[in-house]
């Protein structure tokens, strides 16, 4: 069986990267940060692990360092749960893209 060439069809360019952010939750009214962590990076949004739960559609607020004095609105695209563990992954697109 043949395979075709992988195409990445993504909107801009992802960097590996794991930082420590902050989030806060719409449903909170943005009263609580949470503990993240990045996996990749771009200027459209980033990937990101917690144990907190999300879900798609949810608007976020992104802190990007600790003690940061601003924060970047964005939305989940996408939440996939760990069976195993209470960590899930999503995916968080920026409401408005980053200067590259």
């Amino acid at each position: 069986m043949e395979f075709g060439a992988f195409v990445d069809l993504r909107r801009s360019r992802r960097v590996c990267r794991t930082n420590p952010i902050r989030l806060a939750l719409a449903s909170e009214d943005y009263r609580v940060k949470h503990d993240a962590l990045t996996m990749d990076e771009s200027s459209r949004g980033v990937a990101i692990r917690t144990v907190i739960p999300l879900f798609p559609g949810e608007t976020i607020m992104v802190f990007p360092q600790e003690g940061a004095r601003y924060s970047i609105p964005a939305r989940v695209v996408w939440v996939r749960q760990a069976e195993v563990s209470l960590v899930c992954a999503a995916g968080l697109e920026f409401e408005v893209p980053l200067a590259s």
